[in-house]
């Protein structure tokens, strides 16, 4: 909830000449208690000071009540955008285990069968072969002879299982160990991206909480605001009902109590609408209504120069930029292999029926192998690696540049924060100081009033200083959790 900002000016002319009465005057002026003034006005309590609102320091560090650190806790373990970037994370792994498999040489088995049509042999000549089979094949003198034509055997039945295994020498050096490293550090930069986002995470609902309990706080500083407001309001009634006052003081009382009652409308909405933005992020049905947290700062803040120097050592996505552009560079010389010859290593073995090798074929199986070299080169992939090369300079350029970029903001940021803490300690101290003035000008002004000698102007003027002091001290110190959350982040933490 925001609140507009106090006017400085018109409250302090307004109480220019209560603030220059002594204290015992307003002391002198009340009656003791059950006794009456020279007006017969009734008096049924003591004029008591305005507290200076123990209730309020009764409402933080509650045992039992929400803290900061559940928030984040809860938030971090059912966050929909973490879950994203571990899911990322997760593939960016599976990617270093599929460079792997790189290094494993490429085994190809195969198997088939395969029905030829028939054909005609050719011819390669005759022999001579004696007619009487009986003597096998020795022909003997004078015997007759018969020509009989020499064909290889043609089977028409084809089975073969083949093996082949390929070892990419050249790929090894060139494609898979530059592409091993890349996916390493693309994990490794998807494992920082991780960590920025739960930095960014935990600062956001820290920052949530602290307006959470903002809102909660200001319910019970408008509250009393309330109740100091119906108090003047019934002194106004019992001067207005002995004839001292005027009646438009009490309509004066009237509107200060109305104005108080939507201030108090106000927190509660704002506190309503930040209770379920937590339970929203949270994911949760209900949370505690208290504020469990205390409002004393738990960071320790360093020189500037000091923690600008832990912020850029420290923080996730300067690492994880860092992985990014290793894992660009890396691929330099994945580009330059296609301008190299690639040269292959390769190994077969062959078992078939019949296998082609043996001459003529047989009806049976035969294993045969080979092994050899083979060396290749592209000219189109010659010609792609240039181009390919000069778009990753670019990239790299481009990751280098923003790596510098964001150098400066963390830098920015730390000075942001610092300047912000310091803000919200001087604004602590002064408007303590505020609180403390307010409360003893409207006891003065509260009791110069109930004598019927003061004005009711200014009690509200003081009413109305004081509700506003409050709640800009309050917000100081919110602001000072906030930037302590802020500068957790900034450094990395």
């Amino acid at each position: 909830m925001s609140l507009p900002a106090p006017r400085r000016t018109w409250p302090l002319v307004a109480l220019a000449p209560l603030l220059a009465a002594s204290p015992a005057l307003a002391q002198d002026a009340a009656p003791p208690p059950g006794s009456t003034l020279p007006h017969q006005i009734p008096w049924p309590t003591p004029v008591e000071e305005i507290a200076p609102s123990p209730s309020l320091d009764a409402q933080i560090g509650v045992a039992g009540g929400l803290r900061a650190d559940e928030v984040v806790r809860a938030v971090l373990d059912t966050s929909h955008d973490r879950r994203a970037r571990v899911a990322e994370l997760a593939a960016a792994r599976a990617e270093i285990d599929r460079a792997t498999f790189g290094y494993v040489p490429r085994l190809a088995i195969s198997a088939g069968y395969m029905r030829l049509s028939e054909i005609d042999a050719p011819t390669l000549g005759v022999i001579a072969a004696p007619a009487d089979q009986s003597t096998r094949g020795l022909i003997m003198s004078g015997a007759p002879l018969v020509a009989i034509p020499l064909r290889f055997p043609v089977i028409l039945d084809q089975t073969q299982i083949r093996a082949q295994l390929v070892v990419p020498v050249t790929d090894y050096f060139l494609r898979v160990m530059p592409a091993h490293d890349a996916a390493e550090h693309g994990a490794d930069a998807a494992e920082a991206m991780v960590d920025v986002t739960d930095q960014r995470l935990a600062v956001e609902a820290e920052t949530l909480y602290w307006s959470w309990a903002r809102a909660s706080l200001s319910i019970v500083v408008a509250e009393q605001a309330l109740a100091a407001a119906q108090a003047h309001r019934e002194d106004a009634a019992r001067l207005v009902g002995v004839g001292i006052a005027l009646e438009s003081d009490l309509a004066r009382a009237d509107a200060q109590v109305a104005a108080m009652q939507e201030l108090v409308g106000t927190a509660t909405h704002a506190r309503d609408a930040a209770s379920d933005r937590l339970r929203t992020i949270m994911h949760v049905d209900r949370i505690s209504e208290a504020v469990g947290d205390r409002m004393e700062s738990t960071v320790e803040v360093g020189a500037l120069e000091d923690d600008v120097a832990r912020a850029l050592e420290h923080r996730p996505e300067l690492r994880a930029l860092d992985e990014q552009l290793a894992a660009l560079e890396a691929q330099r010389t994945i580009q330059l292999a296609g301008m190299i010859p690639r040269v292959d290593v390769i190994g077969e073995a062959l078992l078939a029926d019949p296998n082609p090798r043996y001459v003529p074929q047989t009806e049976r199986f035969d294993l045969t192998w080979q092994v050899g070299a083979q060396a290749s080169w592209q000219l189109a992939d010659a010609l792609g690696a240039d181009v390919s090369q000069r778009a990753l300079e670019s990239r790299i350029s481009a990751a280098r540049e923003s790596r510098d970029v964001v150098r400066e903001g963390v830098r920015a940021e730390v000075v942001d924060v610092h300047r912000a803490i310091e803000d919200a300690l001087l604004a602590t101290t002064t408007r303590q100081a505020q609180v403390d003035a307010a409360e003893r000008a409207l006891a003065q002004a509260s009791a110069v009033y109930r004598v019927g000698r003061g004005n009711s102007l200014v009690v509200i003027d003081a009413q109305t200083l004081l509700v506003r002091a409050r709640l800009d001290l309050l917000a100081a110190r919110i602001d000072r959790r906030i930037a302590d959350a802020r500068l957790r982040r900034a450094l990395g933490q």
